[in-house]
């Protein structure tokens, strides 16, 4: 079996003190927080590729109060509140904007040689050469960028090929209670992936969907085939 580490949204918005959208509570944040940073580290040592997703938000997003949502307006992209948390992203990292496939650009290899078309092959050769790669999203779901099905199949599809075995996709970040990890999870196993999310990495918002909002999440995962693990079990799957 082979892994692939998802963080779902590990930004100041939610993790932090001072964020818009903020789930912090004393002690439990930074156990979750220290798992993440663990995770990746762990991840980056042992060639395991690393993806995930960033809300990454307008002044105009529907889910903000001033537009008639539910929520504060929070990872509004090119504010602090957008930024993950220090430790969270490994030496090399490459965020995924919201595009179709065949118009996404990156700059040029070398000067002069104009822009690069970025592709799903694109994708899974950095990610299998240590980059993190993270889909830009609007919404709850990493599945919303466009880009993400089809790089996230070609990734997978690789790493089977190469190694002959198949690919669990381990999910941690903010926020389970049925919102961003629960989408990405759940959206994960409804493409055909085996998934496990990591209980003591992941945080919930409270008293929405649920006055325990993990729970509620976790109950869900069990019930769609998706494995609920600890951070130790995690950490001995990336060998």
């Amino acid at each position: 079996m082979k892994y692939v580490l998802v963080d779902v949204d590990t930004q100041n918005a939610f993790a932090s003190t001072s964020g818009n959208l903020s789930v912090y509570k004393d002690g439990l944040t930074n156990v979750v927080l220290q798992n993440i940073v663990s995770l990746v580290r762990k991840a980056e040592e042992t060639g395991t590729p690393i993806i995930g997703s960033v809300d990454s938000h307008s002044y105009d997003a529907w889910e903000f109060a001033e537009n008639g949502g539910p929520f504060p307006a929070h990872a509004v992209k090119g504010t602090s509140d957008w930024l993950k948390i220090p430790g969270t992203l490994p030496k090399r990292f490459r965020f995924v904007p919201m595009s179709k496939e065949g118009q996404l650009m990156v700059g040029e290899s070398k000067q002069g040689e104009n822009n690069r078309v970025y592709s799903f092959r694109s994708f899974y050769t950095e990610a299998l050469k240590g980059v993190g790669l993270y889909f830009e999203k609007e919404v709850y779901s990493l599945f919303s960028n466009p880009n993400s099905g089809d790089f996230i199949a070609g990734l997978r599809d690789r790493m089977v090929a190469e190694n002959e075995n198949n690919v669990t996709f381990i999910v941690v970040g903010f926020c389970t209670g049925g919102f961003c990890c629960d989408q990405a999870a759940l959206g994960l196993k409804e493409e055909g992936y085996n998934v496990a999310v990591v209980s003591d990495a992941t945080q919930a918002i409270d008293g929405v969907n649920a006055p325990d909002g993990a729970a509620y999440s976790f109950d869900i995962f069990r019930q769609n085939g998706i494995d609920v693990i600890d951070t130790a079990t995690a950490l001995s799957y990336f060998r």
